[in-house]
């Protein structure tokens, strides 16, 4: 019966895995276009643009170049040229261009993620945001669920209070100070601020404690709700959208060159997490399906701006260094560059893959 039910579940879940597939590849077409239509305009041959993997589709050949569509919708690649011979003259490969053409070109998809983040973004607030944790940041929230025998039950925290501050220290519009202030003292007790029934209340609450990396911090068990961002003006939507991207990026990119430094991807997600949240967030709702697209849009945005092999960041990194050097990277140098990239690339995805299995189907 436990089969049947699983499977009768998969099935209903279909048109939203699809949606999320789709959804997905669009994003990784926008990056692709991005290269394209850069390359197109600085005269590069330009001979293929293929959206998705598998079995094609769809193949057809407009002026140079041929488009197809593959049966599975994730993945896009499309091709500059670099070889005199098929491109019929060595002016028009991308290793003839100038240093801020060859930039342009292959930083072409990280401009068209971010755009398509922002206008996704623009849209979102002239509607108003669901409610999340990620874009609430620096917005009121409140407890959802005290979790029972928790810190925060033996302190007397209940649903629906409002933390203004810990220790004096005013966290009413900073989840992420609250967090990290608790996470700092485990085993402590510690002053809460907190408004119930629009009247403010002092607790004595005991920090609990909980093994995180092998790590001691501090811990609440509390969980948390937060509002949603109500609908702007075009005019503001259009400044604020701007902010947003530029947040949501330096943060990302951030985390990203951290985990590479620091070998550490707890906290990023696998291909089969992503689609997996993608099409849960399709389920319930467009509005939040969208959103959940622009945070991918600017997470593959961060992504390629690592200087790594096979990312834009890594080709913006050799043409800098033949920019300086007046004079192409050695083929030696470009190869082992090329094997410890992958490597590490490899590495980090086949742990987010095996992550991921663990979390969707073990836990």
């Amino acid at each position: 019966m436990g089969m049947i039910s699983s499977i009768s579940l998969l099935v209903q879940k279909l048109p939203f895995i699809a949606l999320g597939l789709t959804g997905i590849g669009t994003v990784m077409a926008f990056h692709e276009f991005g290269h394209f239509i850069f390359g197109k305009l600085f005269n590069v041959h330009v001979p293929q643009f293929s959206i998705g993997m598998g079995p094609k589709l769809l193949s057809k050949k407009i002026g140079e170049t041929t488009f197809s569509l593959s049966l599975i919708p994730v993945g896009a690649y499309v091709e500059c040229d670099n070889d005199p011979k098929t491109a019929g003259s060595k002016e028009r490969t991308i290793s003839a261009k100038s240093y801020w053409q060859k930039m342009l070109i292959v930083s072409g998809g990280i401009m068209c993620n971010l755009l398509f983040a922002y206008f996704v973004f623009v849209g979102l607030l002239m509607h108003g945001i669901p409610a999340n944790p990620i874009l609430a940041q620096d917005s009121a929230y409140s407890v959802e669920k005290v979790l029972p025998k928790s810190a925060a039950e033996k302190g007397g925290v209940k649903p629906g209070d409002k933390i203004i501050a810990i220790n004096n220290i005013d966290v009413s519009h900073n989840i992420g100070m609250l967090l990290k202030t608790i996470g700092s003292l485990p085993n402590q007790k510690v002053t809460l601020t907190i408004e119930r029934n629009n009247l403010k209340k002092s607790l004595s609450v005991p920090i609990g404690s909980k093994i995180v990396k092998n790590k001691k911090t501090g811990s609440l068990g509390i969980q948390f709700s937060f509002p949603p961002i109500p609908a702007v003006g075009i005019s503001k939507a259009l400044t604020k959208a701007g902010s947003l991207v530029k947040r949501l990026f330096l943060n990302t990119f951030k985390g990203m060159a951290q985990a590479f430094t620091k070998r550490s991807a707890e906290n990023f997600a696998g291909p089969l997490m992503m689609i997996s949240l993608t099409a849960e967030s399709a389920g319930q709702g467009m509005s939040l399906f969208f959103l959940f697209l622009a945070f991918i849009s600017v997470g593959l945005a961060a992504l390629n701006a690592i200087p790594l092999a096979v990312l834009d960041g890594g080709h913006a990194f050799i043409y800098t260094i033949e920019a300086l050097t007046g004079k192409p990277v050695n083929e030696t140098f470009q190869l082992y560059f090329q094997y410890v990239s992958l490597g590490m690339i490899g590495s980090l995805f086949l742990y987010l893959t095996f992550k991921d299995m663990f979390l969707l189907f073990f836990n």
